[in-house]
Formats: structure tokens, C-alpha cells, sequence
């Protein structure tokens, strides 16, 4: 096992980089023998550029390091301000690989290379602000209490931390299978359920005595959070923009999950197959197409299925809205209510559960007029609370500028 540990980092180091890349996920996600490689990677060559700031601004903020959906980037771009420099700094990983980000980090350069982290936390106080995603080590030293110590010493160095929460990382999966009949939790073993409970509750005692500002990524996260605040999710209004309408005979529904189970993506497709029999709609469920013809894709529906069992509202779902496409999902009471109440908009995405999905779908697809109507609230949703603007005035107070 040695031995192939040895081939896997010769050849690794040999490879050019999208085969490095291949690589660096492989060991991150820790599948197989070449996990073991893993304790071997301490990369000294081609070490990438760590983040760095200029230094003639007066507010300078690293976001890092998870970029999940690409938000790292979005944020910081939508801080673009000749008085705040903002850029992201991203691990690629399985899941963050296709994101653009301002600066990224091979997920095993992260974890194990010395040099990589010794000129991190050269760079790190160059920074007046910085914040940490997911209670992940910006120095590549792991996840949880690992933290709270990069935040005091991020602190002694007079730079200023808040703490970004993206979901998993915090919510509390016993409370939401109280609060959630359909919750995705439901279906996870007695031990993972465990581990999930553990690493939530000691991420939520990190923020809440940390000392330092906290933001959620989704509205619903408030309730595990409750010392936080709502920082929206950013797209870009115009990569999304469709000129087709949404009122065709037979509607296109489309579902597009980034992770199925917590999606609901049986759900879906069992009601999908109903009414596809019934000849009312056509289904389309999509996988792994590339980033770039995404927003073609979501032009093309009238519909599209969003997550129905977490009741919250993400980055797709906000995607599909710019797209002025029919967005039906499963959103809480309470976070409806949190965005009327700070925005004084109403979430223009459909309610549907797996038990009413049928029923909201046929309804859907017998009423045209009502599809147009419902679709067009969209893009002036994601206009005012999702293209960036909210921003700024959300991070003001942390970013001692002006709102």
C-alpha cells in the first residue's frame, strides 16, 4: 500500500493540471487506496499563490475557504468598492471544483502542504477582514474547535473574523426531523445522525461564543443561529435573464439536483411520472451538465423543482427565479415570514411537500395564465435581495463602512 501511495503522488506531481486536479479530489474525498497518498502530500513544488491584498485599501476582507455555489466569489464581487477590497480564496473539492473563485487550493495542498500553510498565515494578517465558511481552518487544519483557535489568533494579529454558516454545518438535524416531517435527516443511520448532531452543536457553541459577527447563507439557518444574521445569496441577474414564457400547452418541468437526497429527488420524480403518464407535462431531470449550459437548460422549462424537504431556499432556486421560470419548493412559514420582514418582499416560490407536489403541479400545468403571473415576480425578487445589492449593507456594520 506504500508502494502505491509513492505511484500515486509521483504520477500526480508529474501530471498535468487537470489530472492533478482529478487527483486532489480523489484523496479529499478519501475513496479508496489512494486515500493513503494523503499523509504523503506534502507538496513542496508548485506551491499556488496564497491570497493576498493589496495593500491600498483601506478594508481588506478574504472570504474563505469553501466557495460552496460559487457564493465566496459572488459576495466579494458584490463588495466592489474603491473603499473595500474583497476576494475569496477556495479549496477545490468534489463539490466546490466548478466554482470560479479569485484564488484556489488543491484539496490536498490544503490539508497537507507545509509550505502552502506557512505562507498562508504569512498572508492571513495582511488582511483587515477575514471570513471563515463552514468552521473550516482558512490554514488547512481541519474543522470544529481548530477554529475558535484561528479566530483568537486571527484576533491577536488585529484582524477582524466573523463566521459564515452554509447549512449542514450548523443545523441540527434531531430538531429538524421534530420540525420537518419530510426531513432529509430521516433517512441517515443512528451514527450518522450522531456525528451530524455533534459537529452542528459544536459549531453553534463556536459561534455563539466566539465573539465575533455570524451570518447565514439561508434564512432558515436562523433558528440554529439565532445569534446571527441573513447574509442572501448572490447571482447574476443577467446570466440567467430568458425572453421565453413560461405558458406552453404542455409545461417543461425540470429538476436539477445537486445532491438528491437532500433535494427530494425521488419525490420529484415519482410525481413527475404520474403526470408525464397523464400527458399533462414533460420532465426533464438533469445531471451533471456543465456549468456553463445551465442557464440554457433552466430557459428551456416552464417549471422547475427545487428542494422539497429542507424549507429553505438556496442558490438554484434563485437561479431558476432570474430565470423568470415557475419555482416550486419547500419553504418554511418562518423563513417567508424573516424575508417579508426584512425585505417586505414575498418569496415567489410555489409551496409544495412530497404529499402535494401532484396536486400543485397539475395545477400548475392546466393554468397558464397563472404560471405567467407568478413567474414574473421572480426576476425583480432576485433583483433586489439576490443580485448583490444587499450585500454591502448587510456586512456594514462588520466592515466599518457605510451601508
Amino acid at each position: 500500500m506504500q508502494g502505491f501511495s509513492d505511484f500515486v503522488i509521483r504520477v500526480r506531481n508529474s501530471a498535468p493540471p487537470f489530472v492533478r486536479n482529478a487527483i486532489d479530489r480523489t484523496i479529499a474525498a478519501e475513496r479508496g487506496p489512494i486515500a493513503w497518498a494523503k499523509e504523503k502530500m506534502l507538496v513542496r513544488e508548485d506551491v499556488p499563490a496564497v491570497a493576498s491584498p493589496r495593500t491600498d485599501h483601506e478594508v481588506r476582507l478574504l472570504i474563505t475557504p469553501m466557495n460552496y455555489a460559487g457564493q465566496g466569489r459572488e459576495w466579494a464581487r458584490s463588495l466592489d468598492a474603491a473603499e473595500v477590497e474583497a476576494v475569496n480564496l477556495a479549496v477545490l473539492t468534489a463539490r466546490t471544483f466548478h466554482s470560479s473563485a479569485d484564488t484556489s487550493v488543491s484539496a490536498a495542498v490544503f490539508a497537507a502542504s507545509r509550505e502552502w500553510r506557512s505562507k498562508q498565515r504569512e498572508a492571513l494578517p495582511l488582511f483587515t477582514h477575514v471570513m471563515i465558511e463552514s468552521f473550516t481552518s482558512p490554514l488547512g487544519r481541519g474543522t470544529g474547535d481548530v477554529v475558535r483557535d484561528d479566530v483568537a489568533w486571527l484576533k491577536t494579529r488585529d484582524v477582524r473574523v466573523a463566521l459564515l454558516c452554509h447549512g449542514t454545518d450548523v443545523r441540527h438535524p434531531n430538531e429538524h426531523i421534530a420540525t420537518h416531517p419530510f426531513s432529509p435527516f430521516l433517512d441517515l443511520s443512528a451514527s450518522s445522525l450522531e456525528r451530524a448532531e455533534r459537529s452542528a452543536s459544536t459549531n453553534a457553541r463556536i459561534a455563539a461564543e466566539s465573539g465575533v459577527p455570524v451570518f447565514v447563507s439561508t434564512p432558515d439557518l436562523l433558528v440554529d443561529v439565532p445569534n446571527a444574521r441573513w447574509l442572501p445569496v448572490v447571482v447574476e441577474p443577467d446570466r440567467w435573464a430568458s425572453t421565453r414564457g413560461v405558458d406552453a400547452a404542455v409545461p417543461v418541468v425540470m429538476h436539477m439536483p445537486s445532491s438528491g437526497p437532500i433535494k427530494g429527488t425521488a419525490h420529484a420524480d415519482r410525481a413527475a411520472e404520474i403526470l408525464v403518464g397523464e400527458g399533462i407535462i414533460e420532465y426533464r431531470r438533469l445531471q451533471d451538465v456543465p456549468a456553463e449550459r445551465v442557464p440554457g437548460h433552466v430557459g428551456d422549462a416552464d417549471v422547475v423543482i427545487d428542494q422539497l424537504l429542507l424549507g429553505s431556499y438556496g442558490v438554484a432556486a434563485c437561479e431558476a427565479l432570474a430565470a423568470g421560470r415557475v419555482v416550486v419548493g419547500n419553504v418554511d412559514d418562518a423563513v417567508r415570514e424573516h424575508v417579508r420582514s426584512v425585505t417586505g418582499l414575498e418569496v415567489p416560490i410555489v409551496q409544495a411537500d412530497p404529499e402535494s407536489l401532484v396536486d400543485v403541479l397539475r395545477g400548475l400545468a392546466a393554468d397558464p395564465v397563472q404560471r405567467k403571473r407568478i413567474a414574473a415576480r421572480g426576476p425583480e425578487f432576485v433583483s433586489q435581495i439576490h443580485s448583490g445589492v444587499r450585500t454591502r449593507a448587510v456586512l456594514a456594520d462588520y466592515l466599518d463602512t457605510a451601508g
